[in-house]
């Protein structure tokens, strides 16, 4: 697939797929070759900026997690527009028109954390350092890609990402106790702050 950014629109392959992007937005090769990476500026040194991304070319319906008010939990949303994208969505899969699917996944650049919001129908990508002393004006603030298969689109998104980001493995790389399968999807749920491998 080959990505490309030609005045305000992001395509694959000569087809659309983002519509109304910033000038300060660019696009960083991902190694492997799965993606796209996306590179946002801001035009002055801030703690918390944003750059629109437009809107999502041919949109049919999307889901997505967002961290709203709780510091443990994601909670998921869908919808059919881009102004129904919540404020701090941390991972966004859209389905298109003609049955494809985009991935949208913002992520951190240090100092950054970087996260979705469709308020006001226009998609944008927000940064935060989470501290008024320490500024930046531009990161690789997410990573972009497109695929029939939601579910390999998925797995190919995170290896791509964790590629970059070199801070983690992928779970499948990872060496689990088999308590894990009895235990439950989430340490969270039993133990909030206070996990220990004594708990565990």
């Amino acid at each position: 697939m080959k990505f490309d950014k030609t005045g305000q629109t992001v395509r694959v392959d000569g087809i659309p797929l983002l519509e109304g992007v910033a000038e300060q937005v660019g696009l960083v090769d991902d190694e492997s070759r799965r993606g796209v990476f996306l590179r946002a500026e801001a035009r002055s040194l801030n703690q918390f900026w944003s750059v629109p991304l437009g809107t999502i070319a041919a949109l049919d319906r999307f889901t997505a997690c967002a961290r709203r008010e709780s510091t443990f939990w994601m909670e998921p949303c869908a919808g059919a527009g881009v102004g129904e994208i919540p404020g701090d969505t941390q991972w966004l899969l859209a389905r298109r028109t003609d049955g494809r699917f985009l991935l949208v996944v913002p992520l951190i650049d240090d100092p950054l954390r970087f996260c979705l919001d469709g308020r006001g129908g226009v998609l944008r990508l927000w940064a935060d350092s989470g501290d008024p002393w320490t500024v930046r004006r531009d990161g690789v603030g997410a990573f972009l890609a497109v695929g029939d298969d939601p579910y390999a689109l998925q797995e190919d998104g995170a290896a791509a990402v964790l590629r970059r980001l070199k801070t983690g493995q992928l779970r499948r790389e990872k060496a689990v106790p088999d308590f894990v399968d009895l235990f439950g999807w989430c340490t969270w749920d039993a133990f909030y702050r206070e996990v220990s491998a004594a708990k565990v």
